[in-house]
């Protein structure tokens, strides 16, 4: 999996902790990694892929020019100058789109996701349809006047930006135009994407989100959210997640780097890669095995709070 990684320089005071947590929390093997930027920001993203480099198999930057545009254009110049330096790139079939406010949760984070998005490929040829071109988190559009939330059979299935995309995407005609649109890219490939999307447990989406602590067992997080219709994304961190995107203070991470107990903070207790590979082979064994993988999984993690619960037993 190629993992895409923009800089700009709002974010780029985000790469020193970005740096500590994927060491800390690897992105396991056969992956490699793509640094985008402008060039006002060349040197922090030469810097920054001779730091992570390490991690990957192969690392390369892509670095054009710089344009004075405000949001969204600007972000769309990004997905836009990215999908045409990957369309150069035979050996890409999908990449995963990874903003410095996103946060690995877990060891070989990059695997599982890996995993999760390649067992539709094996499972699209057993039903012999073409594989979905996106996996990440499913959002409902907020549109209107008063940014009431339109039926979905109207506005399609909007997509958070951080997940994996079929390197399809990076041909489809409207990216021509990207940064002249004053609607997130997001908003705009949602219709190529509408019926071939995937929605990932793996994948959190806290867009705009801060404070992130302990409590009760659990991280929870406040809402920064500046948005018209006031739009929140403060959920608690799923115990599946391996990544979550929106922290703006880095007050995830340095919950992260305090040394807290993983276990008790119910934090990304999901499967490790090899229980994942085991449940890809299911997929690719039967047509109806997602449901089949999913009793595995709950099986696996029913027996797993059994045997602690044994243990506890023991030791009192």
């Amino acid at each position: 999996m190629k993992l895409v990684i923009p800089v700009s320089k709002h974010d780029r005071h985000l790469i020193p902790n970005f740096i500590k947590c994927i060491e800390k929390n690897t992105p396991g093997s056969d992956h490699d990694v793509l640094i985008v930027g402008t060039m006002e920001n060349e040197d922090i993203v030469l810097d920054f892929e001779s730091k992570i480099k390490h991690l990957f198999d192969s690392s390369e930057t892509c670095i054009f020019d710089d344009v004075m545009l405000a949001s969204p254009m600007s972000c769309n110049y990004y997905f836009q100058q990215t999908c045409a330096h990957l369309r150069k790139d035979r050996n890409t079939d999908a990449f995963m789109w990874c903003e410095l406010d996103s946060v690995p949760l877990k060891d070989k984070w990059l695997d599982l996701i890996s995993t999760e998005y390649y067992a539709d490929t094996t499972k699209a040829v057993k039903e012999k349809r073409k594989p979905k071109i996106y996996l990440g988190v499913k959002e409902r559009a907020y549109e209107g006047r008063d940014g009431e939330l339109i039926p979905e059979s109207i506005t399609g299935s909007r997509m958070a930006q951080v997940g994996v995309y079929s390197a399809k995407i990076c041909h489809v005609p409207v990216l021509n135009s990207m940064s002249m649109k004053d609607r997130h890219w997001t908003h705009i490939i949602q219709w190529y994407v509408v019926n071939d999307l995937n929605d990932s447990a793996l994948i959190q989406n806290n867009c705009k989100t801060e404070n992130y602590r302990y409590s009760d067992g659990n991280i929870v997080c406040d809402s920064v959210s500046t948005s018209t219709w006031d739009i929140h994304w403060n959920n608690p961190v799923k115990e599946d997640a391996v990544i979550i995107h929106g922290c703006k203070d880095e007050s995830l991470v340095k919950l992260l780097l305090n040394n807290f107990n993983n276990e008790d903070m119910k934090l990304a207790k999901n499967l490790t890669i090899e229980e994942a590979e085991d449940v890809a082979e299911d997929i690719d064994d039967d047509i109806d095995s997602k449901e089949q993988a999913g009793k595995k999984i709950k099986n696996y993690r029913k027996r797993k709070s059994s045997n602690k619960n044994n243990l506890k037993d023991e030791d009192q």
